[in-house]
């Protein structure tokens, strides 16, 4: 449609809509979702394509419950701005009334949107605060024969649970107000919680994720192929921000949030839902430039509003993962987000020059900087320190460990001069000492820190102690605190000469500080990319691409095969002739992943048998060899899932599930005592029941039973089961699904037990960082489970060996019908 109804309806000198324009870039993949009291009330439901925000008018707001059609009224297209827009637009102008932003965050088409829209029918995920999952837009004809009547409906998915958001979700994802708060025209309780919000403390640095760090060169690198920067003198800070919210992290994976809010909410006003960025926070002193000492200052004196975020680098954005693409095409997406921004007060992009570093070099050394730092424009990003980045300082400068301190003399306190060491071999090695640098508070501030880790005994250190000084004038400190020091040269002892203290590290350990030495600049090789192209074979099944890394840090696809051909006569009890849902994740974890319950003729191999009942249509995915598995895995399964049944007795299962769900508040020990709890009702009602962790965040409790009751009377029985647990502990369990009512509570899911309902494999791995293994464990052994992901694909096996006998011994040997429970 454009943009030309949206403008045509809109007199911008009364509403406060934004005035739009086609956006230039058309590849986003955002979503909105804004719940307008005009006339009526209703939903606005929006998909950005091509540069627009596509736009329907959904009457009663989207169900989460599969199958549910809501209508959804086809309206212009609105700009992309308008996502962000909330507040009122005056009575009598086009849609006058009270705007919130209900729901953001990301969506994936299944299949070409273009296509789809032309034909009527969209399919597509969605990734966001509220709303998740498999939906579908279709368009019907109604009797006047007009084009703009859709429905909305969910599609049905296993793991993912049904909820009622439009009614229990009442606030803002934005500014967390209400419609009657917005509608009186009341203001966030602080501007930056309209943006980093309570519930974005839940976003995590990715487990892999370690800061790309330059290697220290003796010169600075020629040739058009290196780009330079000015080195800032200041803190690396990584910024996640997952559907507008934002947080900051130090490089060491410390969350700094709280201490640049004013970063952390510009940054969340940037048109980027999913991303993160790669900066350095830093401290302008008197002439522009960044300085150290200013922002160990501004830290210790709390006032952060002068601080500035130099972005130099962006990893991902929107759902796309962007390590891979050269250098240069990463700093034009940057340049294309920050300038398509209003202008901030806090946020700077970092410039840089295409050759000619040396000039940029001496330059930087006249202004008294530190240095710069080289890049190669073709080279993507790498989680380590690599030859493709470097640096070359003006000024000698090193992290140090402070080990120590020596009784001050004459009129100063507090301290003469600290101690310092480098880690050496494992050991910390003696570099000398520095007593200047320090103001008369930054003395009194230390000696703080230091008094509180003081240690009768010297560390380990490895230099003779003649070199360090008299034992009765020195105090020793556990080797904690990091400084940063300036000095002039070493000495021929290699000790530091005239150094001066420029504050301390808050971003860096004390394990990490080592001795920097710089490495000739010829000896800097491009990093390879890595490339998946090997085949090798397991249990007699081809698998494509070995090499490629499924899962963070480090494990292949080869990996997992081999993983599952060591433990097959443990998992395949579990595996075999049950009907399978699968988590595909053909590029590993971090990229697309989907969920496949139905078999297709396009994925069947010979080891993947196809199952349909009564010659219905749709073909469940079930297996019946160890090659079945591993052809799995050449399909990229990241996760099994089963129904509670064989194939051999499709509609009456074989067994009971109680999933334990927590929130976020409650502890580990709870669910264990909540799972204990579930063990002993169950006796009580003649079932006994194993436990396993899911390689997720909670445990599975289940009971084998025989298969003679049909699944509409198996869930009834499990339904009844948590509704009198609930009952009979309201304070710490429920049984309904309400994430409002879950605070605080454990959610009893015995939704897992309805036909075509599942529950992951024992031993099957989860789609996350780490590989985290579903592993069954004993009752006995259970209260010293640390928790739910705890065995991995690295140390499952060598527990399957050092184990006595299986902690699900008699799980197929138990003969117990499910009893009538009132």
């Amino acid at each position: 449609m454009g943009l030309q109804k949206y403008n045509q309806k809109r007199n911008f000198k009364v509403t406060a809509e934004p005035k739009g324009k086609l956006a230039s870039s058309k590849t986003g993949r955002r979503f909105y979702i804004q719940k307008h009291d005009a006339s009526h009330l209703h939903f606005d439901f929006r998909l950005e394509y091509d540069g627009v925000l596509k736009s329907w008018a959904v009457p009663k707001g989207p169900s989460t419950s599969p199958g549910v059609r809501r209508l959804a009224m086809e309206v212009e297209d609105h700009p992309l701005e308008y996502g962000h827009f909330e507040g009122t637009i005056p009575k009598g102008e086009y849609g006058g009334g009270t705007v919130m932003l209900w729901d953001r965050g990301s969506w994936e088409p299944v299949e070409d949107p273009g296509t789809g829209l032309k034909k009527g029918k969209i399919t597509f995920k969605l990734k966001g605060n509220r709303l998740k999952g498999t939906w579908t837009l279709v368009r019907s004809w109604n009797s006047q024969g007009e084009k703009n009547m859709w429905f909305l409906i969910k599609k049905n998915e296993p793991g993912l649970k049904s909820t009622e958001p439009v009614t229990e979700e009442v606030t803002s994802v934005s500014s967390g107000r209400t419609m009657e708060q917005i509608s009186k025209g009341k203001k966030p309780k602080r501007k930056e919680k309209a943006h980093v919000t309570p519930s974005a403390k839940t976003l995590k640095l990715p487990s892999n994720f370690k800061p790309q760090l330059a290697t220290l060169v003796d010169s600075v690198p020629e040739g058009k192929e290196w780009i330079h920067e000015i080195k800032f003198d200041g803190y690396r800070i990584i910024a996640v921000i997952e559907n507008g919210q934002v947080r900051l992290f130090s490089r060491n994976g410390l969350d700094w949030t709280d201490k640049l809010q004013n970063i952390a909410e510009e940054l969340a006003t940037l048109k980027i839902e999913n991303g993160i960025l790669d900066g350095e926070v830093i401290a302008p002193g008197p002439e522009g430039h960044s300085d150290f000492q200013a922002l160990q200052n501004a830290f210790r004196e709390h006032r952060q509003k002068h601080l500035m975020y130099y972005v130099f680098d962006i990893i991902s954005h929107d759902e796309k993962d962007l390590k891979d693409l050269s250098l240069i095409e990463r700093k034009k997406i940057l340049e294309t987000i920050l300038k398509s921004s209003k202008s901030y007060a806090h946020i700077s992009i970092s410039e840089h020059v295409v050759g000619n570093g040396q000039k940029l070099f001496d330059h930087a050394c006249r202004l008294g900087l530190e240095g710069i730092v080289s890049k190669r424009s073709e080279s993507g990003y790498v989680y380590s320190r690599s030859h493709d980045w470097v640096k070359v300082k003006c000024q000698l400068r090193q992290e140090f460990v402070i080990v120590g301190f020596t009784k001050p003399g004459g009129s100063r306190v507090g301290f003469g001069s600290l101690l310092l060491a480098t880690h050496h071999g494992g050991k910390l090695r003696y570099a000398g000492r520095t007593g200047t640098g320090f103001d008369v508070k930054g003395i009194r501030d230390m000696k703080k820190k230091l008094d509180g880790i003081t240690i009768n005994n010297r560390p380990a250190i490895q230099d003779p102690h003649e070199e360090i000084g008299k034992e009765n004038e020195i105090t020793w400190v556990k080797p904690k605190l990091v400084a940063e020091i300036k000095f002039a040269t070493w000495t021929a002892h290699k000790l530091l000469r005239q150094a001066v203290f420029m504050g301390l590290r808050q971003d860096k350990k004390a394990e990490d500080v080592k001795l920097e030495k710089e490495k000739p600049v010829k000896q800097m090789k491009p990093t390879k990319k890595a490339t998946s192209t090997s085949s090798s074979t397991f249990s007699g099944m081809d698998i494509s691409k070995s090499d490629k890394i499924l899962f963070t840090p480090d494990i292949t696809k080869g990996e997992l095969a081999q993983y599952y051909v060591n433990i097959k006569k443990w998992i395949l009890p579990h595996l075999l002739k049950r009907p399978l849902a699968v988590v595909r994740c053909p590029d590993g974890h971090e990229k697309f992943c989907f969920f496949q319950k139905h078999e297709t003729s396009k994925n069947a191999g010979p080891a993947n048998k196809r199952f349909v009942k009564n010659g219905k249509s749709g073909e469940y995915i079930y297996i019946d060899s160890l090659e079945g598995l591993i052809s799995l895995v050449q399909m990229g399964v990241l996760e099994l899932h089963s129904w509670g049944t064989r194939i051999d007795h499709f509609e009456k299962p074989d067994e009971i599930v109680f999933d334990l769900d927590q929130d976020p508040s409650v502890n580990w020990e709870a669910v264990i005592k909540a799972a204990l709890r579930i063990r002993e009702r169950l006796q009580q009602a003649g079932l006994k029941s194993f436990v396993k962790t899911t390689g997720g965040k909670g445990l599975h409790i289940v009971a084998p039973i025989n298969p003679v009751k049909k699944w509409t009377e198996v869930k009834a029985f499990t339904k009844a089961f948590a509704e009198a647990i609930s009952a009979e502990f309201p304070d710490e369990y429920l049984s309904n699904m309400s994430k409002e009512k879950r605070k605080g509570k454990i959610f009893i899911d015995y939704l897992r037990n309805g036909r075509g309902a599942t529950a992951v494999v024992p031993f099957s791995t989860r789609a996350k960082s780490g590989a985290p293994v579903s592993t069954p464990v004993t009752w006995e052994e259970l209260p010293k489970i640390k928790s739910a992901d705890q065995f991995t694909v690295k140390n499952i096996e060598s527990r399957l060996k050092s184990l006595k006998k299986d902690p699900w011994k008699d799980f197929f040997n138990i003969k117990q019908d499910l009893p009538d429970f009132n």
